[in-house]
Order: structure tokens, then C-alpha cells, then sequence
């Protein structure tokens, strides 16, 4: 997709992906020392002054561009945006027509350095790769080179290959070290099907590296586990997860007891170090503040928005009439009383709305009026929500009600020990016994790292702590002004649900026993501007210049979470999480028992396409294929699964069946009289099958599946090799909307 703003490119830098499970991949011992230290630089294209106009400096970015992009004769429009960071200036670049969806796109520093860079005709993507993995490989290797011979740290030994339907292939590039991964310096090369480079990303290589020569001596695995243990101990809380009831069409929560890895994994990591077992803090962001979580994030305390109801005003009145539940009025006056809040007689509501909320946990409903506040002319506004059934406030946040200036913290009124003070006063009034049950965080608070810091409100967090465990949906947030004591921001979660209990939960050394059970532990290297008194900078825009240096480290490389009942590792859902190495691709994957197959020209696109794997060593085309294997098939191939189906052997009819019903035929598979009987009636086939089995056979998709036999038995088991060519036809077939009629022709490399 076309970038179309600087934000969009500077949020792409950013987010790029780390390397997940990266360090499983290294060896046990890093590999012989490398003499002295070297210094990694880009060979900038067109040499640059950073001191010359933009003018000139946006002339060189596009002449260093087009050296890649090619020919822009075909272009009317061109756009650009030149940005400084910091002192380092980045051109950005858009081509584009106006007669053709054709466009390009390209990154270049001051100094000419092409860091990103793309090139999309449509039309041009052929249905089917024509190239295999490999040559795509090397084609993005050989342009990587060209266009900065200093990734040297780069290598055909350290990619990983992926096909992704429509695009081609994607390779990307791993730096190295002493036999350890590099996390998060990389390049990313993608080759269309007919073998074109149509992107290039080299935005997290890093420049100015400092290689050093290898640790003398690195804390083995199991001693820097035991650091984990002791040092980095993952915390046991109640998370939430969420699923999708296609029942009901609302959004179910379900409360399990789980370990947490410390730390974010994107902005404030913790690790260890490889050589001193000493923990060190990895911060990914270059602000000064902590950042905070938002009012209206937090203002539902556990429920669903997808699942509030707003009631007509006939609706309201008679929920109103109904005892217990307080009218607007005195949901307003509940709201007035907090003289914390500061809010004026004089400003009139200017909107009351009760809602209903159905609570994800237990169905249990809740009444909330959300009150506004608004004086236009003197621009003051003030919005809450309060239960209209106890009157608590669940959430506050006033704009323009007193004057708020932005000041040294030393300069205020009141010290944060003091406006902490009465933040815990203000929720002990407000919220009671419930409050007990909170404890402040530290890492969420909105606080100057010193009194010199420019600062307008202190923000303090609370979270609930249940059974001994946080359960982080559930926490307080509140913003007091220091010169007054006024309360700016209050939110307050509260899920009203039963705990599981924590009796029998694994402890802290099981729990990090199960997560290294299934991820490899290895060393591997942080990149950092600085690192001192344990506290690691990681740069935001690994691009510019500077010299940086390499950090040997251990972590939690795989962030999920640890059921603390069964040591199972699940995500983000709640489900188990699926871990998979980093596998780099290997010239050596293909298959040797497919020589002399009949399926060998399917199995091998298939595999290029990453639709088929190999079983072991082998693809093994005679086995007997599981209902499971056919099913990721058609997964990987771009179809939705049909059917739940096991471990169990798939026979040839099923599998059209299967087939079928992915494509979008089920409603005609019962009408098995208008079909005529496939095979000249000579085949051994199910009745219920028929229809299923016509409709393979006369959209080709059976060419090649049985070769040779003319009355087949379609009641036994289908090979691997039978349903790979079956899906290789369907993936034909919809890609030319076109009748298959036999193999398509491909260029087939012999094992």
C-alpha cells in the first residue's frame, strides 16, 4: 500500500517487527573472536552535504532512488517530505500517475543512503511464481548488495523466505555476530513471482555499529535460566481473554490465572547480561515521560463497548421508574459534590444518557448515565460516568475548569508525596472498601524524572490485587495538579465476577521451567546507544548516524503467557500460543523421494508457495494423508476450513467433498441426481459423493491425481502426493477462473 503521509512512514519505522524467538537460533558458544573491533557504515549512492539547501539535498535523494527504482518517465506527480531528526535529515519520495494505479516510493538520508524503496505496476504479479525460493533469494540478495555493499553482516546462510499470496516472495535478511542474532537489525527484500524487485527496507539495518571481537567468557543457558528465576521472575496475575461468541454476536471474557513475562517487550524489556548475569533495562523510546493510559481506555472496567445499548427516552423513564437506580439529577449532584473536581454551579449539563452494559464475564447488566458538561463560551467541559445503581464514579475528566500551567516540578505548590496524599483520600472517599484492594504501580505513573522536568499533573495508577495476584484490567487512575490539589482525571475499573482460586498454581521456578521447556534459550545481541548503570538505549531510528554498539544478552525472547494451573504457553487470545523458531532457509530443503513422482512439478510450487511442508527429511507423496494435513493445505492455499477434521486418513472422495465446500459449493453437494456419475460409472464412489466428485473432475481438479487408472477406488485413502496435486489445481483453477485442464506448465528443477 501506497504511503501517503510522514506519519504513516515514521509509525512503520517504528513498529517494525523484532525478532521473536530469535535467539533460539544461536549456538551454544559464540564462534572464534573477531580481531579488534570494526565500525559498520552504509556507502552512501550520491555523496551528500547536510549543511546544503533542501533543494539540492532533494535533487540527490531523487537521483540516488532512481538508480534503484528505475525509470519515472511514467510518473506526472511526484511528492516529498523532508524531515529532520534531530539534526539528520530523511527525504521521503512518492511517484505517482495519473492515467495508471502505477506508483513508487522511496526513503533516502542526507547523505544518500536508500533506506526504503518500492516499485508497484498492477497487472504485472503473474497468478503462479514462475521463480523458485531460492532464485528469489539470490535475486534479493544481489540487489541488497548493490545497494549497500556494508551488509556485510548480511548473508544468503541467515534469511528466511516467504511466499505470501499476491506479492511473491518476501526475504529477509538476519544480521549476525559471533554466531548470534542481532535483534532487530535486518533487511527486508520482496521479489514478485516473475522474479522483479518490488520493495526494498533496510530501516532497522543499524549504521555506525561497533562489532566487538567475542565475550572471553559468556554465563552458560542454565545459569542465566537461574538469573530469569531469581532476577526477572515472570509475576502471577489474573488476565483476561476474550472470544467471539458467534451465539450471541458479543464478545466473552474468561478470567485465568497466568504468569507474565516482566517488562514490555517494546519499550521497557528487561534482560540479562550474558557476561555479568546482571539485569539490564532495555528502553526502546527517547522520551522523557512515562506515558499513560488513557481515561476512556480504562472507563469500562472490564466490559465490552461493542455490547452498550443506548435507550430512547421512553426507554430511560421506564428504567428510571425502576427502584434502585438513580436519576440523572443525582448522578449530576454526585458528580458536583467532589469539590476535587472543581466543577462550577455555573456549568450547565449539556447531555445526560443512560446506558445498559452486559457484562463479558457473567451476562450481569449495568446502568450508567455518562454525563457532559459544557460552557462553549468560556470553553470549560467536564464529562463522567456514574453507576446508576451505587452512584459511584467511575470515570471524571474536567478541561478548562482551573488554569493548569506546565512548569518545573520545583516550582509547584504541593511536592508528589503530597498530591499522591490526596489522591489516596479522594478514592478512599469515593470508593470505600473496594479501594483496600488496590496497590499504586510505579510503572505506569505519569512522573518527571527530576524536579527540573516540565510537568502539568502528577498521575498516580492503582491496580487490584485479588488472591495475591494483580489482575490488571481493574485499576485507578488519577491526575491531581500540584499547585491546588485539584483532581483533573479519575478512572476506576472494577469487574464485579468470580476468581479462580490460586490453589495449586505452579510457582515461580515452574512457571520459568514450562516457557524454557518449549522456547530455546540463547544469547544474542542488543543493539544500544548507550548503556550505563544497567540501563540500555536502544535507537529509535537505527538508520541515522552515530556509532552504537552490540549488547550480549539473555531474555524472554517469546512473549506470551504461562497458564499458572498447567504450564501451557498461550497468547494473546488465550489460546495455546504457537512457538516457532526462527528456521533460516536451507538450499537443501527440497525433497529427495519426490525424483521420478508424478506430482514432483506440484509439490514443488506448492512448496515455493509455502503451502506444503516437508514431513521429516522427506515429503513422503505415498502416506496416507490425515484429514488435519489436508485442512492446512487449504488453509495456507487461502481457504477457509470447512470442516474440524483429526488425525485420521482422508480418502479421495472426502477430499473433493472437503474441496468443495471450501470453494463455496456446499448448497448443490446434495443434489447428487443432476450429476452425472464420474469415471464412466466405473469408479468405486459413495452416492453422497457423487455430486462432489463430478464437480472435482469437471473443474479439472482431479487432472493428474489418479494417473492412469480408469476406475479408481475413491473410497480409500488419498496420499499426500494425490492431495497435493489436488489443491495445486484448485489453486490454479482460482487464479484463471478458468477450467483446469491438466497440469499447469511449469518449469519443473529436477531433484
Amino acid at each position: 500500500m501506497k504511503k501517503k503521509a510522514l506519519v504513516l512512514l515514521l509509525s512503520a519505522a517504528l513498529a517494525a517487527p523484532t525478532i521473536i524467538g530469535a535467539a533460539a537460533q544461536s549456538p551454544d558458544d559464540p564462534v572464534s573472536a573477531v580481531p579488534g573491533t570494526a565500525v559498520v557504515e552504509p556507502v552512501a549512492a550520491v555523496a551528500a552535504d547536510a549543511a546544503k539547501p533542501d533543494d539540492e539535498l532533494l535533487e540527490d535523494a531523487i537521483k540516488s532512488a532512481k538508480l534503484y527504482i528505475g525509470n519515472t518517465v511514467k510518473f506526472d506527480e511526484v511528492s516529498h517530505q523532508i524531515v529532520d531528526l534531530g539534526g539528520f535529515k530523511v527525504v521521503y519520495l512518492d511517484w505517482s500517475s495519473s492515467e495508471s494505479r502505477e506508483y513508487a516510493s522511496a526513503v533516502v538520508t542526507e547523505d544518500g543512503v536508500l533506506i526504503r524503496c518500492s516499485r508497484h505496476t498492477p497487472g504485472e504479479q503473474p497468478a503462479m511464481p514462475e521463480i523458485t525460493k531460492e532464485d528469489a533469494l539470490m535475486l534479493a540478495y544481489e540487489f541488497a548488495m548493490k545497494v549497500n555493499p556494508a551488509f556485510g553482516l548480511l548473508s544468503t546462510e541467515h534469511a528466511t523466505v516467504k511466499y505470501q499470496r499476491y506479492s511473491g516472495y518476501s526475504v529477509t535478511f538476519y544480521a549476525m555476530h559471533n554466531g548470534c542474532i542481532i535483534d532487530s537489525c535486518y533487511v527486508q527484500v520482496s521479489v514478485n513471482n516473475s522474479g522483479k524487485i518490488t520493495e526494498y527496507d533496510a530501516q532497522e539495518f543499524v549504521r555506525g555499529l561497533k562489532l566487538p571481537a567475542a565475550p572471553e567468557s559468556i554465563i552458560p543457558k542454565e545459569d542465566a535460566k537461574k538469573a530469569l528465576k531469581t532476577k526477572l521472575a515472570p509475576e502471577l496475575i489474573y488476565k483476561s481473554f476474550y472470544r467471539f461468541d458467534d451465539k450471541t454476536g458479543r464478545f466473552k471474557a474468561e478470567i485465568k490465572l497466568v504468569y507474565q513475562l516482566p517488562g514490555d517487550y517494546n519499550y521497557n524489556k528487561k534482560v540479562i547480561d550474558a557476561v555479568t548475569g546482571e539485569v539490564i533495562t532495555v528502553n526502546r523510546t527517547t522520551s522523557k515521560y512515562y506515558a499513560a493510559e488513557s481515561a476512556d481506555a480504562i472507563a469500562g472496567g472490564g466490559y465490552t463497548r461493542s455490547s452498550a445499548i443506548n435507550l430512547t427516552p421512553a426507554e430511560q423513564k421506564a428504567v428510571e421508574a425502576q427502584a434502585g437506580l438513580i436519576t440523572a439529577a443525582e448522578a449530576d449532584a454526585k458528580v458536583r459534590a467532589v469539590s476535587e473536581f472543581g466543577i462550577p454551579n455555573s456549568l450547565p449539563v449539556d447531555t445526560a444518557t443512560l446506558s445498559t452494559i452486559k457484562s463479558a464475564y457473567n451476562d450481569k447488566l449495568s446502568y450508567r448515565w455518562a454525563i457532559t458538561y459544557r460552557d462553549k463560551e468560556e470553553g470549560k467541559y467536564a464529562y463522567a460516568i456514574v453507576d446508576a445503581k451505587t452512584g459511584e464514579i467511575l470515570s471524571f475528566s474536567g478541561y478548562g475548569l482551573g488554569r493548569l500551567e506546565y512548569k518545573p516540578a520545583s516550582e509547584f505548590k504541593y511536592t508528589e508525596a503530597e498530591c499522591e496524599e490526596a489522591a489516596v483520600k479522594l478514592m478512599q472517599k469515593l470508593y470505600g472498601e473496594k479501594f483496600e484492594s488496590y496497590v499504586r504501580t510505579e510503572y505506569q505513573n505519569v512522573r518527571p524524572l527530576s524536579l527540573d522536568d516540565i510537568i502539568s499533573t502528577y498521575t498516580f495508577n492503582f491496580v487490584r490485587v485479588i488472591n495475591g495476584a494483580k489482575f490488571n484490567d481493574d485499576f485507578i487512575t488519577v491526575s491531581v495538579y500540584p499547585d491546588t490539589l485539584a483532581v483533573t482525571d479519575v478512572s476506576f475499573g472494577y469487574t464485579d465476577t468470580e476468581f479462580p482460586s490460586t490453589d495449586g498454581a505452579l510457582d515461580v521456578s515452574a512457571a520459568v521451567d514450562a516457557y524454557f521447556g518449549v522456547v530455546e534459550n540463547g544469547p544474542y545481541y542488543l543493539v544500544a546507544e548507550s548503556n550505563k548503570d544497567g540501563e540500555l538505549q536502544v535507537p529509535v531510528y537505527p538508520f541515522t548516524v552515530g556509532e552504537k554498539q552490540l549488547v550480549p544478552v539473555y531474555g524472554y525472547t517469546f512473549y506470551c503467557y504461562v497458564d499458572a494451573m498447567t504450564g501451557e504457553l498461550l497468547d494473546y487470545n488465550g489460546e495455546p500460543a504457537e512457538y516457532k523458531p526462527l528456521k533460516f532457509y536451507s538450499s537443501g530443503e527440497w525433497f529427495g523421494d519426490l525424483a521420478g513422482s508424478p506430482y514432483y512439478p506440484a509439490v514443488k510450487i506448492l512448496y515455493n508457495m509455502d503451502i506444503v511442508e516437508a514431513k521429516e527429511s522427506d515429503f513422503c507423496p505415498n502416506d496416507e494423508i490425515t484429514g488435519e494435513e489436508l485442512l492446512d493445505m487449504l488453509w495456507k492455499a487461502g481457504y477457509m476450513k470447512p470442516a474440524e477434521l483429526g488425525a485420521e486418513p482422508v480418502s479421495l472422495e472426502d477430499a473433493a467433498d472437503i474441496i468443495m465446500r471450501a470453494v463455496g459449493y456446499s448448497k448443490i453437494l446434495g443434489l447428487s441426481k443432476i450429476f452425472k456419475v464420474p469415471f464412466g460409472g466405473n469408479a468405486n464412489l459413495s452416492e453422497d459423493r457423487i455430486a462432489a466428485v463430478a464437480l472435482a473432475e469437471g473443474l479439472g481438479l482431479l487432472d493428474g491425481v489418479l494417473p492412469g487408472e480408469d476406475a479408481p477406488d475413491l473410497t480409500a485413502p488419498a496420499t499426500r502426493g494425490q492431495a497435493a496435486q489436488l489443491v495445486y489445481n484448485l489453486v490454479v483453477w482460482s487464479e484463471s477462473n478458468e477450467e483446469v485442464t491438466g497440469l499447469v506448465k511449469a518449469v519443473p528443477v529436477e531433484p
